[in-house]
């Protein structure tokens, strides 16, 4: 550990983003938040990137470098949009000139087929059908 690290620190508003269960076809988003707790400048050099369907949708720490002076903070914005049924997991790194490099972020969320009711053609003509039957039968009784 360098002399200079001491006086560096890079700090997480949050480790772990469970984004939860999302439906297919939905998507929610989510901000990470690094903040310089130190007394010298923290350079973010760049990061990992992650796989669908979590993404990096912008926020102030990208593009990378980028110096953090003493209590300046930096996000970044994730968005989770899961395209198949299942559970998701992922992480990126954020690697920095502080000790703690690389900084790890994990991600995780499961998701839901969404059901969308349709009505064909033929269904239509059906319940059309069915409703001129119970019309036409109430007017005989």
């Amino acid at each position: 550990r360098g002399l200079g690290d001491v006086y560096k620190r890079q700090t997480l508003s949050s480790i772990t983003l469970n984004y939860g269960t999302v439906s297919t076809g939905s998507h929610a988003t989510d901000v990470i938040t690094v903040t310089n707790t130190g007394n010298g400048d923290v350079i973010i050099n760049s990061n990992s990137q992650l796989t669908p369907p979590f993404a990096i949708i912008g926020g102030s720490c990208t593009p990378t470098p980028i110096i953090l002076t003493p209590n300046q903070t930096c996000d970044y914005i994730i968005e989770y949009r899961p395209n198949s049924n299942g559970n998701f997991t992922d992480s990126f790194d954020i690697f920095s000139n502080t000790a703690a490099s690389p900084t790890t972020v994990n991600l995780a969320g499961s998701s839901t087929i969404r059901i969308i009711p349709t009505l064909s053609f033929y269904g239509l003509i059906l319940m059309m059908i069915a409703v001129l039957y119970m019309a036409m039968r109430q007017r005989v009784i």
